[in-house]
């Protein structure tokens, strides 16, 4: 999904890399045409040169660049396809940047970014792939792309400082760097570029976004004072991410439950169909001891979810909190919902077999035994898991399958103390205990 709500600025002509060496040929007429703007005469053009010489790799390059200034990106694609094979060393790298180009523009991003590194491994100084891989993080939010955005955003920044062009874009790139850079969890660095950004942005809900990631970076490092007073001028604007960010502080290090359940209000108010809203609404409704409020965002919250995992995360929290407040059926019935949304969610398994465990001898501490194995199978990391299912096998009369496993434990980060406390009731139970 889009994350910056920004409208691409179109530089590919004064962008485009010119290779040595100039030839009197149909290319050149191509090119001219080009630059001219005269886009669909140039396609014309291309297709004679490469009629005459289909090998002709600059030709098609300009042919793909036409494509794309006719915002036929599908066939922009194809010439790319066709040309690639028969391109080589600086030709090939130009080929496969507006290769990705195209690609990108179709929102085809994996295939894209596969092209742009691709041309950026030959040409590392390619100002459209690395404009364009910059950008590509900010319009899909992965994290695996974010550290080398990051550097295609910075290699891109200071390029062309002469170019007129150069300055409408450049406070994008710094947005876009920012947000990269946020990913790649270099919050005081991302701070600093949204700061630049902000101060050279002209829209107001423009500059509203590098104040958005400035909050994300604050909270990022901690400092939810300025992160809450900064997010809460920003309300206004309803981006997810401010509202989250805010939350996070109001319910971490603020504790402010008050401000987080009118926050969460607002946020609810603002974006009434999503989970997440919902989701955080619940830990608003439990911070302020409201466990019945919390069960219907968690409700809500599944209800909405497009996703199994996230339906799964709602159905879990649900299945939780109603077994803490002894409501032992429902909260199996919506585990088993959330178990069967998402079989590989350790944490409901382990969930599924807490409430379980707590159950009369019979069918259900067997059940129990095998949702919290599942949970240290998923998550062998897991030490809640872990603890619990030693402890159900302690009940059950396994003493020394009981010891085994808290051992395990023992070896866990933190999990030492935890499991200390465990063991001498397990040997005990194993008889490996003196009277």
């Amino acid at each position: 999904m889009r994350r910056t709500g920004l409208r691409f600025v179109s530089i590919w002509l004064w962008l485009a890399p010119s290779l040595a060496g100039a030839r009197a040929d149909g290319a050149d007429q191509c090119e001219s045409l080009l630059k001219e703007m005269k886009a669909a005469e140039a396609v014309e053009r291309c297709d004679e040169a490469l009629r005459q010489n289909p090998r002709d790799t600059r030709a098609r390059i300009l042919k793909v660049r036409a494509h794309l200034a006719l915002k036929d990106f599908a066939s922009a694609v194809a010439e790319a396809e066709a040309g690639g094979k028969a391109a080589q060393g600086e030709e090939a790298g130009e080929l496969a940047s507006w290769h990705g180009v195209a690609l990108f523009k179709l929102r085809r991003f994996a295939e894209a970014r596969a092209q742009l590194e691709a041309a950026l491994a030959v040409r590392p100084k390619d100002a459209v792939a690395n404009l364009h891989l910059c950008q590509l993080h900010a319009m899909t939010g992965q994290a695996d792309v974010s550290a080398r955005a990051a550097s295609a955003c910075q290699a891109f920044l200071g390029q062309h400082p002469d170019e007129p062009a150069y300055h409408q874009i450049e406070p994008y790139v710094m947005l876009w760097l920012g947000q990269a850079l946020l990913s790649a969890a270099d919050a005081p660095a991302a701070v600093a570029a949204c700061a630049r950004a902000e101060a050279r942005l002209g829209r107001p809900q423009e500059r509203a976004l590098a104040q958005a990631c400035q909050v994300e970076g604050q909270v990022a490092q901690g400092q939810c004072k300025p992160a809450a007073a900064l997010g809460e001028r920003l309300l206004a604007g309803k981006l997810p991410r401010v509202f989250e960010a805010v939350l996070g502080c109001y319910l971490g290090d603020l504790r402010r439950p008050a401000d987080a359940a009118r926050v969460a209000q607002l946020y609810r108010a603002a974006h009434p169909r999503a989970a997440r809203a919902f989701l955080l609404s619940a830990d608003a409704e439990l911070a302020n001891g409201r466990d019945e409020a919390a069960l219907g965002h968690l409700d809500r919250a599944a209800t909405l979810s497009s996703a199994a995992a996230d339906g799964a995360t709602a159905l879990r929290r649900k299945g939780a909190l109603l077994g803490k407040l002894g409501r032992r059926p429902e909260a199996v019935r919506e585990l088993d919902r959330a178990v069967a949304l998402a079989p590989r969610d350790a944490a409901a398994h382990y969930e599924l077999g807490r409430v379980l465990s707590a159950s009369s001898p019979g069918p259900e501490q067997a059940r129990a035994l095998a949702a919290l194995t599942r949970a240290t199978t998923l998550d062998p990391a897991s030490l809640p898991a872990c603890l619990e299912l030693g402890a159900m096998m302690r009940r059950l009369g396994r003493g020394r399958d009981a010891v085994l496993e808290h051992e395990r434990c023992a070896a866990l980060p933190h999990g030492a103390l935890a499991a200390q406390l465990e063991l001498g009731a397990d040997q005990l139970a194993a008889g490996e205990l003196d009277g």
